[in-house]
């Protein structure tokens, strides 16, 4: 029903701990797809043998992390995936939960509630796609049930961006009607200080050249980056004044 897709590079210490949390949930119609970067005899080396057969690893995908997202992609055997980070906490114990809302609702995209840096986010705002790929769903990784079929209509993730590949996906889905739902439950805890966090700047820039492939106006999209970009450099400037003071 729903396969799990995790990107992965060399933290073998949080690879072990969420394929133990995944194997601890005894659920016949979930999987798990790792993408690692490392090649198959280093992992197998640091993390030991796999016994449960729900999980899969593919190796050494070293492009990027919507690359290793697109390879995952194409090993999804389920109708439905969800992508989750090293970083990430997904209560694997609501996966059933998961999997039953999936065969009643059976829509195109199901939105859930994250927790990020311990603040619950929780909103679905589709009309907001020409100002996004900010507040339109509450996230990608962790946040995000999408049906694998979306693919074969839309492309992959656009591996020309670096940080928003995924909100791009995802706006481009909804813009073209695409059946969405959003469940208010919160399913994982995602990490607040991973790579789009080291990223932010560049990850404004790419948003405003998202909205303009999605049909934003050129002046209001480019106010936006303007606005948004000047935030967190504010917010930077702050944080770099206050830790030395």
């Amino acid at each position: 029903m729903i396969t799990f897709l995790l990107p992965s590079h060399k933290d073998f210490s949080s690879l072990r701990r969420v394929m133990q949390d995944f194997a601890n949930e005894d659920i016949s119609t979930i999987r798990l797809v790792v993408v690692e970067s490392g090649i198959e005899e280093d992992v197998k080396k640091d993390i030991g043998p796999i016994a449960d057969d729900r999980i899969k690893l593919v190796y050494g995908e070293k492009s990027g992390i919507y690359q290793a997202i697109n390879r995952g992609v194409k090993e999804v055997k389920t109708d439905y995936y969800i992508v989750i980070g090293l970083d990430d906490t997904f209560r694997f114990e609501k996966a059933g939960t998961l999997v039953e809302a999936l065969r009643v609702l059976q829509y195109d995209l199901m939105f859930l509630g994250v927790v990020k840096g311990g603040r619950k986010i929780s909103y679905f705002n589709p009309d907001r796609i020409l100002d996004g790929p900010q507040g339109v769903f509450p996230s990608h990784t962790g946040g995000t049930v999408i049906r694998k079929d979306l693919h074969e209509r839309y492309g992959e993730y656009d591996t020309r961006y670096k940080t928003v590949a995924d909100g791009l996906f995802l706006c481009r889905c909804l813009k073209h009607g695409c059946s969405a739902v959003f469940l208010g439950d919160t399913f994982c805890n995602i990490g607040a200080g991973g790579f789009s966090k080291t990223k932010e700047l560049s990850a404004e820039w790419e948003s405003h050249l998202a909205r303009l492939v999605l049909g934003a106006g050129w002046i209001r999209s480019s106010a936006l980056f303007c606005i948004r970009a000047g935030k967190r450099v504010l917010k930077q400037i702050i944080a770099r004044l206050m830790k030395k003071s």
